[in-house]
Formats: C-alpha cells, sequence, structure tokens
C-alpha cells in the first residue's frame, strides 16, 4: 500500500486554494456576464418605452395646437 506522507497534504491545499479561486473568479465573470445581458435588454425595453411616450407628448402637443388654431 501506498504510503502518503504530510509533504502530499502540505502540497494539495495550496492546490485546492489556487482552484477554489479561479472557480470563483470564473463564476463572478459569468454572473457579471449574464448580468449586464439582462441589464441591456431592460434598457432596451426602456427605451423603447420612453421613445412611445415622447410619441404620445408630442402627438399631444399636436392636436392641441390643432385646437387652438380652430
Amino acid at each position: 500500500m501506498m504510503n502518503i506522507g504530510p509533504e502530499f497534504g502540505a502540497a494539495i491545499i495550496p492546490i485546492l486554494i489556487t482552484l477554489a479561486f479561479y472557480a470563483f473568479i470564473i463564476y463572478v465573470l459569468v454572473s457579471l456576464l449574464k448580468f449586464m445581458r439582462q441589464k441591456n435588454q431592460h434598457d432596451r425595453d426602456r427605451n423603447e418605452k420612453l421613445d412611445r411616450l415622447i410619441q404620445y407628448l408630442e402627438n399631444q402637443d399636436q392636436n392641441r395646437k390643432i385646437d387652438r388654431d380652430t
């Protein structure tokens, strides 16, 4: 049977810490990408709604001008 000494245990801990650190970094990057994708979609939706609101207000303003003229 193979005897795994304390040297192996001492060497494995830094490797596990390094792997955990890289896993955390990858998780953060993936989460950030998902957040930014969702944020872009929400921004597009908001801009679309603002465009519709601007058009509505411009139409209201034009209708008021027409009503005043007649």
